[in-house]
């Protein structure tokens, strides 16, 4: 999401990898919006102290866009900014003026262009899975083509890896002609429950194995579901890995277990950490722009789709 935050975030704790795709928005001021994104930077923990829960969104009706305008006691200002989806938010006080909104809004009218063209492009490059035969999907560098079968014996449904297809096997009596012609969205939580399991089964097994070659002794290893977050250390050693890297190349997943265990180290992102990181992966570069510029190919295995849906 393209944005401008409410107020400056406070860096807590040794690191973490993001995987957010942020750029800053239009503030009060005007200011052009910063370039890059996908930073890896010190892990942002909550605000500190929290902006108050903003009023029910208004719509704005401008003569190019819609916007959702939200209304935050104490706001100072106005920001706006445009999420994935391509939804536009304008972020104001209670007692701005609506000419002033679409005064700002109209100024901006530009930047907001630009942020829903690259949201489009996004997804040209990332369409929306549909669950349909033979629609390809990731797993750990390799693509895998979604395949149904019937189960001749009296076993449940499954799905599981059967060479370089996705296979799920459907009860005999529960097959229908219509599995291979037809999209299946109510597959969607079995495929994701699949590579679950699987991030539980091979994330270990390379993390331990970059444990002995780093040296560095981590308290323990947690799987999460990060939303912002590819991997975090904790200042108590605990490192914690977002089950859906096991979509990502071997070689991009690896990446984030060193940086992670290099915070062991060095808490920070100095550029001795960096050097760290390239004594064990010279080509981190390389790997941390893949996560930067395919986080959407990660879309199917969140809760809610950043790219084709979101709430104010």
């Amino acid at each position: 999401m393209s944005h401008a935050p409410m107020v400056p975030l406070l860096p807590s704790g040794p690191g973490g990898v993001r995987r957010g795709h942020r750029r800053m928005g239009p503030d009060h001021r005007h200011k052009a919006p910063k370039q890059g994104a996908f930073p890896l930077r010190k892990r942002y923990a909550p605000f500190m102290d929290r902006e108050p829960t903003p009023s029910s969104p208004e719509i704005l009706q401008g003569e190019k866009y819609t916007t959702r305008v939200l209304r935050v006691p104490r706001k100072r200002g106005m920001s706006l900014s445009v999420k994935p989806d391509g939804t536009i938010c304008l972020c104001a006080s209670i007692s701005a003026r609506e000419e002033a909104l679409r005064v700002f809004v109209a100024r901006n009218e530009e930047w907001i262009g630009r942020q829903l063209r690259k949201y489009e492009g996004l997804k040209s490059r990332f369409p929306p899975k549909t669950y349909a035969q033979n629609e390809v999907f990731p797993l750990m560098g390799e693509v895998l083509k979604l395949s149904f079968f019937p189960r001749e014996d009296s076993g449940r449904g499954r799905i599981l890896r059967l060479g370089q297809d996705l296979r799920v096997e459907i009860p005999v009596e529960k097959w229908q002609p219509s599995f291979l012609t037809e999209p299946q969205p109510w597959l969607a939580p079995h495929v994701k429950h699949f590579y679950k399991k699987k991030a539980e089964e091979v994330l270990p097994v390379y993390f331990s194995k970059w444990v002995d070659r780093t040296g560095f002794q981590p308290k323990k290893l947690i799987l999460r579901s990060q939303k912002t977050l590819w991997g975090s250390c904790s200042g108590r050693g605990v490192i914690s890995l977002n089950w859906r890297l096991v979509a990502a190349p071997i070689e991009a997943l690896e990446y984030v277990i060193i940086h992670e265990l290099c915070h062991l180290r060095h808490p920070d992102h100095s550029e001795r950490f960096w050097n760290l990181v390239g004594t064990f992966v010279p080509t981190f570069k390389t790997h941390r722009s893949w996560l930067n510029s395919n986080q959407f190919a990660f879309d199917f295995l969140s809760k809610q789709s950043d790219l084709y849906h979101s709430k104010v």
